[in-house]
């Protein structure tokens, strides 16, 4: 496996052949993996929990209304939920238990679609049922219009669903609609008895996205939700136990393992068993490959082999995708687990251009599209950008940005004459449970040095609860805010430098 600067880490496929032997329903004894579905509310049942009310409750012993095999060959007919997104089987974690992949409290089962501190809104409902006709029942979970906890209501809308399917033993997550103010962070996944066993659906606007979310089995990740970038009305993942042959699929891309310039070839691995591999840059099919494991790869084992090399071009963001073929010389028989998605782009320096209308075709429509590209690609000088006329409906989260120097700059501002406004509702009674992205602020610096902002009007939305400016929860080292105004709620406003 290459890991030099030059190198891309690794396109990692988990062999999925034959189902574990575990005695436990641990995450290696399942592929998940994303499925066409559609969010069909339930209406009936048992109705747990109701509205605001709705505040870390766990109802244990829930009867599912018929015997479901999980894992390699386990069963049980009750599950116990929690309002914090996720239930569990065998043991309870407790109510205000709000990671509960990473949870050191053992359990024999854990799901979690949405796992955080969750509250309900004035509409919120925790409901259970039962639907269909043996042997095709299905228990179904469901969260509707749910939220952060907040002093001041509630300013998120989130619906979801965990589905227990009879027939198969398959488990499926699905989404509704979702309104976000504000990142958040949640953890998506399984987990077996303890949190060594874990098995999490990753996505991030810097490196993911929810149709195509990065597998981790070796830590519960945190995938982040904004304004803009949720799971899609009717997102499903759906967990499927390992009882077949013949199926291979990409379980992440990583990787390259040190950020890289331009111009540089980069060359592209993947773990695998035998099969073709089809890999695409940016849309484009590259030349397939063809792979004969010696000696054979055994269930969940993983190695390594070259795809091929590519040239990235100056200031490109690429969309990195591979996709497994005829594992063992026949048709996969599980395709959904099949591909992966990621970005990269090399380093980059120099004078970028922000606005909402008319941005050169190397330019952006949203800060926030600028700096993922940033964190995605890494610098190699100095970043000049110059933001255009506009109301920008965005928070600014800086989180550092790998640089080839500690002496090259960022700077952010305004184009002479134009009247720029950098605006975003908050909300109080956050906290970092799940990163620091989360506290309430128009700018929050996690992390960085050598930042200016120049001639930006940065303003609380009126409809908030919650006066949050600059935020520094992290190690900051010269930063400046030139010719700027600061406008809280009931437009009190004070300009200046600091």
């Amino acid at each position: 496996m290459l890991r030099n600067a030059t190198a891309w880490k690794s396109l990692v496929l988990g062999a999925l052949m034959v189902g574990g032997t575990s005695l436990f329903a641990q995450p290696a004894n399942y592929t998940a993996f994303p499925v066409a579905g559609t969010y069909t509310p339930i209406v009936g049942g048992i109705v747990h929990a109701t509205g605001t009310a709705i505040d870390d409750q766990e109802v244990t012993g829930v009867n599912i209304g018929f015997t479901f095999t999980y894992g390699p060959s386990l069963t049980t007919s009750t599950v116990n939920v929690n309002a914090n997104g996720y239930i569990t089987i065998g043991n309870a974690l407790g109510g205000t238990t709000y990671t509960p992949l990473s949870s050191a409290v053992a359990s024999t089962q854990v799901m979690s679609a949405l796992g955080r501190n969750l509250r309900g809104t004035t509409a919120g409902e925790i409901r259970t049922e039962t639907i269909g006709i043996a042997p095709n029942r299905t228990f179904v979970v469901q969260w509707s219009n749910m939220t952060r906890p907040s002093t001041s209501g509630a300013f998120d809308n989130l619906s979801f669903q965990i589905r227990l399917n009879e027939a198969d033993g398959t488990i499926d997550y699905v989404y509704g609609s979702s309104v976000v103010k504000g990142a958040l962070g949640a953890q998506i996944g399984m987990r077996g008895t303890t949190n060594a066993q874990v098995f999490s659906l990753y996505a991030d606007y810097d490196e993911s996205t929810f149709s195509a979310p990065i597998l981790s089995t070796t830590a519960a990740r945190v995938s982040t939700l904004e304004d803009g970038f949720t799971p899609a009305a009717g997102q499903t993942y759906r967990w499927q136990r390992r009882t077949v042959t013949n199926d291979v699929g990409v379980v992440a891309i990583e990787g390259p393992s040190a950020f890289f310039n331009a111009n540089s070839t980069q060359t592209v691995t993947a773990r695998v068993d035998s099969l073709t591999i089809d890999w695409r840059v940016n849309g484009t099919l590259r030349t397939a490959v063809k792979y004969y494991a010696q000696p054979a790869l055994q269930p969940n084992e993983e190695r390594v082999v070259t795809l091929g090399t590519v040239n990235f071009g100056p200031r490109s963001f690429n969309t990195i995708t591979a996709q497994t073929l005829l594992p063992n010389g026949v048709a996969d028989t599980r395709a959904g687990n099949n591909a992966a998605t990621a970005f990269r782009a090399p380093r980059v320096a120099g004078s970028f251009v922000i606005a909402k209308t008319g941005a050169p075709a190397s330019g952006f429509n949203r800060l926030r599209d600028f700096l993922r590209h940033l964190k995605v690609s890494g610098i190699n000088g100095s970043i000049d950008v110059v933001v255009r006329e506009g109301v920008y409906e965005e928070s600014i989260v800086l989180d550092g940005v790998d640089a080839t120097d500690f002496s090259q700059t960022f700077t952010v501002r305004a184009q002479e004459g134009d009247d720029v406004v950098v605006r975003y509702p908050l909300h109080s009674g956050l906290n970092s449970t799940y990163g620091a992205f989360e506290f309430p602020a128009i700018v929050n610096i996690i992390a960085g040095g050598n930042i200016t902002m120049d001639g930006i009007t940065f303003e609380v939305d009126q409809t908030s609860t919650f006066n949050g400016g600059i935020l520094v929860p992290g190690f900051l080292s010269g930063c400046s805010f030139r010719n700027c105004t600061f406008r809280g709620i009931g437009n009190q406003a004070f300009s200046g430098n600091a």
